[in-house]
């Protein structure tokens, strides 16, 4: 079947060799090849569910709901019902549709790359490689401006404590 895009493939087929989980038999099922078939793509990765990785997600499960206590206290006490509208109610249908879209193209293409795959294969060929580049770039700056917000933050958080301690 032919690519829907021009890319290479040869980034998107690196197969691995000899890994413990091919011994142990952790490879993609059926469903997942037939579904990686039909786009021409080869399997590259392997299900591996092993204890640092789910003990991971469920401390993500878990401290989710008190960090959103901690700033909905944050935002009533420095905005009040108003800034809770617009800052958390307002955005909750356009995220719902960011993900409910971001989900099904996942169900179309399940691959291992991000919203630049997407781009890749969905974009007109002729501008594809290019719109692929800039989605992949932007994401980058994406986790970067976060990064920065996070360390803004914690930083903040550390002043105020120290004057907390030390008025003087």
């Amino acid at each position: 079947m032919e690519a829907p895009c021009e890319l290479e493939r040869e980034q998107y087929t690196h197969q691995t060799k000899g890994t413990s989980s091919q011994a142990a038999g952790l490879r993609p099922s059926e469903q997942d090849r037939n579904d990686l078939q039909v786009r021409g793509v080869k399997p590259a990765f392997n299900r591996t569910f092993r204890a640092p990785g789910s003990i991971a997600y469920t401390v993500n499960s878990i401290i989710s709901p008190e960090y959103f206590i901690i700033s909905l206290a944050y935002l009533l006490y420095n905005g009040g019902r108003a800034l809770l509208t617009f800052v958390l109610l307002a955005p909750l249908p356009g995220l719902v549709c960011l993900y409910w879209s971001l989900g099904e193209m996942m169900s179309m293409a399940p691959t291992a790359g991000g919203q630049y795959r997407f781009v890749a294969e969905n974009a007109p060929k002729s501008v594809a490689k290019q719109l692929s580049y800039v989605v992949g770039w932007l994401g980058v700056l994406g986790w970067q401006s976060f990064l920065t917000a996070v360390c803004f933050g914690t930083g903040t958080v550390i002043q105020g404590l120290i004057v907390l301690h030390n008025p003087s």
